[in-house]
């Protein structure tokens, strides 16, 4: 398989997913941390805000919707968790 010019072995896929992976999960990490340090209307917040919500606001959807609302937004701790449990899985398929 070529990529970017590249010949890329099946070995490599699951250390590339891998790294997108952990790549994502510092964002969420990030985007909830740097809230307190940073102004709300910043562009570093808006730019976290932007990749990583698709994903975190759908698992908070689906927490919502299975357990009811929490005072405690626990969305990025269960994204985190499933995202580790998708990079197990690359793993073990690969």
């Amino acid at each position: 398989m070529l990529f970017f010019g590249l010949r890329l072995s099946l070995m490599a896929i699951p250390r590339i997913i891998a790294t997108i992976i952990g790549l994502y999960e510092l964002c969420i990490i990030l985007r909830y941390v740097l809230r307190f340090f940073l102004p709300q209307d910043g562009s570093v917040l808006t730019a976290l805000t932007v990749i990583t919500e698709p994903v975190v606001g759908r698992v908070r959807a689906l927490l919502t919707r299975l357990f009811g609302t929490f005072s405690i937004d626990f969305s990025p701790a269960v994204t985190i968790v499933l995202l580790e449990i998708l990079g197990w899985l690359v793993g073990i398929i690969f």
